[in-house]
């Protein structure tokens, strides 16, 4: 039996965020030994988890930093670094220095630990200047949260946060007074794949299984089984939730091998953002299905509503021919040039 199964999980957990923090200390003692006087970009939260909707997210900024930054230092600190809390940051960050926060799906009430660390940020460097990257913001009714991101963003001398659709926009204008807010394209829409060459055939179903999930996606799935069962086309099932964590030395593998499965498809049905960006930016058609805080059709009506490779389900339209619609299209070709064009105010930003 290996010793790991004898020690109480508490207790290796408790080990495990040791080693972190201890790890963590020692590269911000570094990057303070070696700082020198032009100003760092720090670019925080990015995903150590499974969830390879964030990762793709987190590559797509990489090469965004690597295309418009280069002339810039980048420090890149992880979800599982941030663990051991922002106080740590707090030696190394001077007030020159530029905060971005990644983007993605994470602030508000649906997940309270990510919404508390950008709480933290905006309490503990209030005077530099902070860039939330494209990201969603769901509260609920009477959010507390709320509450407290409204009075630590007005105590913030540049705040700027960028959104993914116009609910999160509308939302935040409402209430950030202090803020800029700037409603742009997931940061996914930066990368261009639709030049790979594979061949297609079947379909997949991209589907998510959390809170997220809204009711009239096992209808639409079951339909997709039943239409595919009817055409003898094969389908198989992808998931871009992992069961294990993606370090940054293992993110471009792990994402190349959900781009060959995007790729080699005729056809995409998902309930996940990210499934539907996967396809999008590999030019694959796809069915989307809206989730429970709606950051599917958020997305879809602000950015890619009139690509006719991308669909909305709606009771109101027959699946059956959507779905034929789609299948018979083959693979498309991905103009992102003005989603890069949108992306790039963030240079402006920074260099403000």
């Amino acid at each position: 039996m290996k010793i790991s199964h004898i020690i109480p999980l508490s207790i290796r957990l408790y080990i495990n965020r040791c080693i972190r923090k201890y790890k963590t200390k020692n590269r911000i003692e570094y990057i303070r030994k070696e700082r020198e006087s032009t100003p760092i970009f720090y670019l925080l939260n990015i995903p150590s988890h499974g969830n390879m909707g964030d990762q793709l997210i987190a590559y797509a900024e990489e090469n965004f930093f690597n295309d418009n930054f280069s002339e810039n230092r980048v420090e890149y600190f992880s979800t599982g670094e941030l663990e051991c809390g922002v106080e740590l940051l707090k030696p190394i960050i001077a007030s020159e220095d530029i905060i971005f926060i990644t983007g993605g799906g994470f602030l508000g009430d649906v997940y309270p630990e990510e919404e508390r660390r950008f709480h933290d940020v905006m309490r503990l460097f209030p005077n530099n200047k902070i860039i939330l990257l494209p990201q969603t913001f769901s509260y609920y009714k009477n959010s507390k949260s709320i509450k407290k991101a409204i009075a630590l963003q007005m105590k913030c001398e540049r705040l700027v946060i960028t959104v993914r659709e116009t609910s999160s926009y509308n939302c935040l204008q409402s209430h950030f007074n202090n803020a800029e807010i700037k409603l742009l394209p997931d940061m996914a829409t930066y990368l261009n794949l639709s030049n790979l060459e594979y061949q297609r055939s079947g379909v997949i179903i991209c589907s998510r299984n959390d809170k997220e999930k809204e009711k009239q996606s096992s209808f639409v799935f079951d339909s997709v089984s039943e239409w595919t069962k009817r055409n003898n086309i094969p389908i198989r099932f992808v998931d871009t939730q992992k069961p294990y964590s993606v370090r940054a030395e293992s993110r471009e593998d792990e994402i190349d091998k959900l781009v060959e499965e995007f790729a080699s498809s005729r056809l995409v049905v998902t309930d996940r953002l990210h499934g539907m960006l996967y396809s999008i930016i590999t030019g694959t058609p796809v069915l989307a299905i809206d989730n429970t805080t709606h950051k599917v059709s958020g997305a879809f009506y602000d950015w890619f509503k009139d690509f006719s490779y991308v669909r909305l389900y709606s009771e109101a339209t027959s699946i059956y021919k959507e779905l034929d619609t789609l299948f018979q299209m083959g693979g498309q070709k991905y103009d992102n040039q003005s989603f890069i064009n949108n992306l790039k105010s963030i240079i402006d930003y920074a260099k403000s």
